[in-house]
């Protein structure tokens, strides 16, 4: 599966490479497939990034060559923003909500771009050429405060309420990844060799804790039900304690190594 899966009640979307399914979880049950070669209905829908749902359930579709589409209820439209396929903005890498109706919209090696879903009007964050050719990621770590992380490890904090940019202060260095730990608001950071807990305040990422993996991590993801943070290296698989930060579970795996899990 590549890409996401939505809750509509009890319905999951799933999304592959091509097209997108309605799952019914609690019956085990697909639904009728939209967006696969043969829809008449929909049109195809190709090379799936990201998927999201707004609080009208609508689902929106993010693809790596076509832009974003809508799919309302029976019908599927093109959200007319991103429509110029000869330019890197319909490589859509990353979609979060802002507020009802703001999106943020993070194209590949283009600037981060605010739209407003009721109007398909846009604005871009940044000036393009203020941050050059750089891949963004977005991190909601409050209710108000959404993190922008650039390729580059350059960090930014937009405000929700007055849709207001700044710019974050932090000393660490080639970020790789922010997760937001909801259980006591602080924030989990991690570049190539370290994890590190934090706050965020005024504008600042401050280190509370920090710890090495021991070899170069290749991804990571957090738990929020045992509160842990799931790593696995070079080398091996790792589980951190965040209540004590502390190891404990390391596995090496039986053959090959661990490339992700869910």
């Amino acid at each position: 599966l590549v890409g996401s899966e939505m809750c509509i009640r009890d319905r999951l979307w799933v999304s592959l490479r091509d097209g997108i399914l309605p799952f019914n979880y609690r019956q085990g049950v697909f639904g009728k497939p939209f967006g696969y070669d043969g829809d008449t209905k929909c049109g195809v829908l190709r090379h799936i990034s990201e998927v999201f749902k707004d609080k009208q359930e609508n689902i929106w579709i993010c693809t790596e060559t076509n832009g974003i589409k809508l799919l309302n209820q029976n019908h599927l439209r093109k959200f007319q923003h991103l429509i110029d396929l000869s330019s890197t903005n319909n490589i859509v890498m990353d979609i979060t909500p802002v507020n009802d109706s703001i999106l943020l919209v993070c194209p590949l090696v283009d600037a981060p771009r605010l739209v407003n879903i009721n109007t398909n009007r846009h604005q871009a964050l940044f000036n393009p050429k203020s941050i050059g050719n750089s891949t963004f990621s977005a991190t909601r770590i409050s209710g108000t405060t959404i993190l922008l992380l650039g390729q580059t490890g350059k960090v930014y904090s937009l405000e929700t309420t007055s849709l207001k940019l700044k710019n974050v202060t932090t000393s660490i260095t080639s970020i790789l990844k922010i997760i937001a730990a909801p259980q006591d608001d602080r924030i989990i950071i991690s570049n190539t060799y370290n994890l590190y807990l934090c706050k965020f305040e005024n504008g600042q990422i401050k280190i509370e804790k920090s710890m090495p993996f021991g070899y170069a991590a290749e991804s990571i993801i957090y738990n929020p039900g045992t509160n842990h943070i799931c790593c696995n290296t070079q080398d091996n698989f790792i589980s951190i304690d965040l209540k004590t930060f502390a190891i404990d579970v390391t596995q090496k795996p039986a053959f090959g190594s661990f490339i992700d899990y869910t």
